[in-house]
């Protein structure tokens, strides 16, 4: 009895704190105890949203018969997907690409917090080659390389050519690169096969021709199974024109080989 209301306590206190959280502005930077330690959030509406997509959803959940999985994070953001996969995989290895200068400062301070070992992080946008590409930065989980909704937040980013990583077996790639994701995979495609299981998110932007057909062949191609959940999508696609951050459409995409 007295176990269950200390849990009951806990959970009561996690959400009024949450509540806390859903009432900041938007992008002010501030501190929680998150998982036992102090995590540095960029933005309240990005760190709520990605909280339930990973750690309730799991969104990111993979089986590994390996203790030590070799795991790329692309678009790695503040760290959350991370913190995830070290909860899951402790002794996993990672290398975590964020394009964003002010999040990858973040990424970086989180990882010390959490004090997590066997991570490289990268200050780079993952793409087909090495070099510098304009980036828009959005303040929280949409900067993009492809995607331009207001030229004023354009910025210079490094970019690495993600085929570099693919030379040995790789247990799970993540991307969430808004709208790069074609062309990216378009790029490794000769490497996917090292690759054994895949998750992504498609980003159908309204300014762009749309991949998702290019992407699926794609991804058969490369011998895996895939599935697809809705992110994003009209209510009414035949009426309405509603728009996200310049998309009218985004799916979560998974790949298996299984």
């Amino acid at each position: 009895m007295i176990g269950q209301l200390t849990n009951r306590f806990i959970s009561w206190l996690k959400n009024r704190e949450f509540r806390r959280v859903s009432k900041l502005n938007r992008f002010s930077p501030f501190e929680l105890s998150f998982l036992g330690h102090k995590m540095l959030i960029n933005d309240n509406v990005t760190f709520l949203h990605s909280r339930k997509e990973i750690f309730i959803d799991e969104a990111y959940k993979f089986r590994s018969d390996r203790r030590d999985p070799f795991i790329l994070d692309c678009g790695a953001n503040i760290g959350l997907s991370v913190l995830y996969f070290k909860k899951e995989f402790p002794g996993s290895q990672i290398i975590a690409f964020e394009p964003d200068p002010d999040l990858y400062k973040i990424l970086l301070k989180n990882i010390h917090s959490f004090q997590l070992e066997n991570i490289q992080a990268i200050e780079a946008a993952c793409w087909t080659e090495e070099g510098t590409l304009g980036f828009q930065k959005e303040g929280a989980h949409s900067g993009s390389l492809t995607n331009f909704w207001d030229e004023s937040r354009k910025i210079q980013v490094r970019s690495v050519n993600l085929g570099k990583y693919l030379n040995r077996t790789v247990d799970l790639l993540k991307m969430d690169i808004e709208g790069a994701e074609y062309e990216v995979l378009n790029g490794i495609r000769q490497s996917l096969r090292n690759v054994k299981n895949i998750v992504f998110e498609y980003h159908s932007s309204i300014q762009s021709d749309q991949k998702l057909a290019d992407i699926l062949s794609l991804l058969k191609e490369a011998g895996f199974r895939y599935h697809i959940k809705e992110a994003f999508t009209r209510s009414r696609p035949l009426f309405d024109k509603d728009v996200m951050l310049n998309m009218e459409m985004q799916l979560n995409i998974y790949g298996t080989r299984e």
